[in-house]
This record gives structure tokens, sequence and C-alpha cells, in this order.
């Protein structure tokens, strides 16, 4: 019967897909942003600098970041970029509020940004072929979302990390792609389902859960995808301290994410391979000046 479920759903993608490139005409409207980043976070300041600058570099031109009761120096750390126009931050003190951040960012932003990616301040996407995470999406500019396939990235036997490196220099040994996180085209919020209940994935009118890439993997009739432009690296675990401390004491910002250590060590189980695509931005990330940054980018635009 899965088998079954599994050819429904891959002949409904693919059917999906022809119409999608049939009807559909690639052009963009002109907005105020290319690509913007939506992100819900509570006391995640150490890592702010290192994600924020790594996409920055990915060619992600806005953030919009809503802060879920962080008790830590997330404003002086994001300052600097709220200063620059880079980040518009939105308090939103609302209980495991993830879905709703989600939900009230495409309500009130999508007017501004041609694509929205929704993320954690863990997920890193990597692009294969380029280091513009732009140039990856240009090419489903036809379609409604894009779903971005990721990696879970393990300890790596690091009990606890080194603030003074990157996090994406420290963790490499991953297992393969289990899950995925997506990228909304904003001229196709019209077409939203109201039966959007996942931070994962959107559903549309007609059309349901779109795929534009590998959807064998995507529908369950291949067990690793193989034609695939990008990977999100998923920190989700980091060190041992780390995933005691924030996981376990603290909670996360999804009522449904209630941890134990029986979820470490299952990642710890599963990651069974190096992984080093990212390893492309690491000097750019170590020089990165902000700066410096905003002058070239003014100076092209």
């Amino acid at each position: 019967m899965m088998f079954l479920h599994s050819i429904y759903r891959y002949l409904r993608v693919k059917f999906n897909t022809l119409l999608i490139r049939i009807l559909f005409r690639n052009k963009q409207p002109k907005k105020k942003y290319f690509l913007a980043v939506c992100a819900i976070f509570k006391n995640e300041g150490k890592f702010f600098t290192e994600w924020l600058n790594y996409y920055l570099l990915a060619g992600v031109d806005h953030f919009y970041l809503y802060n879920n009761f962080s008790d830590d120096n997330y404003q002086e750390l994001l300052k600097p970029y709220i200063d620059k126009g880079l980040v518009t931050l939105i308090d939103w003190p609302i209980p495991f509020g993830q879905l709703q951040a989600y939900q009230d960012c495409v309500q009130n932003f999508s007017a501004e940004a041609n694509w929205i990616g929704f993320l954690d301040l863990d997920e890193f996407v990597v692009p294969y072929e380029t280091k513009d995470i732009k140039r990856w999406l240009a090419r489903y500019n036809k379609f409604p979302c894009v779903s971005c396939y990721w990696k879970m990235f393990g300890s790596g036997g690091i009990m606890k990390e080194n603030t003074s490196r990157p996090i994406t220099e420290q963790f490499f040994v991953c297992g393969d792609f289990m899950s995925y996180k997506s990228f909304l085209n904003t001229k196709f919020v019209g077409w939203l389902s109201k039966k959007n209940k996942s931070p994962h994935f959107f559903r549309f009118k007609f059309f349901g859960r779109v795929c534009a890439e590998d959807p064998l993997y995507y529908s369950g009739l291949s067990k690793k995808p193989h034609h695939i432009h990008a990977q999100i690296n998923h920190y989700y675990c980091k060190s041992y301290e780390y995933f005691y401390n924030k996981k376990i004491k603290n909670g996360a910002v999804d009522k449904k994410q209630k941890q134990s250590m029986a979820l470490f060590f299952n990642v710890e189980n599963l990651a069974d391979h190096a992984d080093y695509r990212i390893c492309k931005y690491l000097v750019e990330l170590k020089i990165f000046n902000l700066d410096e940054f905003c002058a070239e980018r003014a100076g092209e635009s």
C-alpha cells in the first residue's frame, strides 16, 4: 500500500510539474528583494553573526527575524545589520510560535521579496554549482516553491564547540538526506492552501505539495536524492554540551520537538560520513567585514 501511495504521489508531482512548466511564465516581478530568509529564534545569539554573514555571502538580500522570548544579547548583535537595512526584527512572544511566525511573514512581507526561504539558525543552504543561492533558485522561477533537502550533522565526538571558530568549520560528519525546508515563490501566495500546517513545506490550491527537485526521492520511490543542485547542512546537535543545554534544558520553539538524549545518540549513529561542500565559503566567512560588504553591494546596485 505504501508503494502504491508513493507511485501516486510521484505521478501527481510529475503531472503538476508539467502543468506548471506549460502554464506559468518564467519572469519574476520586480520587488525590493529577490531573496529573503525568515527565521524564528530563541537565545541563538552566539550563532547569529556566522549565520547572517554566511547567508549574505550566499546571496540573501534581507532577513525577517522573529524573536521568541530571547533573553541573551541578540539586540546588540543584530543592531549593525538592522542599521544597514539587512534585518527586520519582529518581537514574537507566542509560545511554540514557529508556524505562526512563518504565516505572519508570508502575510506581511511577501510583497517585498520574490523568494522567501524559511529556515532555522542551525540550517545552512549550500548550492552545488555556485556560491549564490539566487542562481540556484532562478532555474525554478516558474515553480510555487522549491524544497531543499537537508543532511543532519552530528557532533563528530566534540563535547563542547570552540566558540572562536565557525560552526561550519567544526562539524563535518553527517548522515544521509532526511528531510527538507522550502523556499516560497511569493508570486504564488494567492495559491496557498489554508491546509498549511508544517514549517517544512507548503500546500497550494489545486497543485497540493510541489516538488521542483528530484520527485523520485520526494515521493519515497528513491532512498537518496540524485538530481538536486543544493542541500541544507543541518547542525542540529552541534556538541554534546550544546544539545543538552539548548534542547533538553531550555526547549525549542516548536512544541513537537520535545527532546531526549536518545535523539542525540540516534543522530550520532546515523552520521557515518563527512561532507565538506560548505568549505568553499570558509575563507570568505572568516575575513568577512560587514561595512566592506555593504559598500561593495551598494556599488553593484
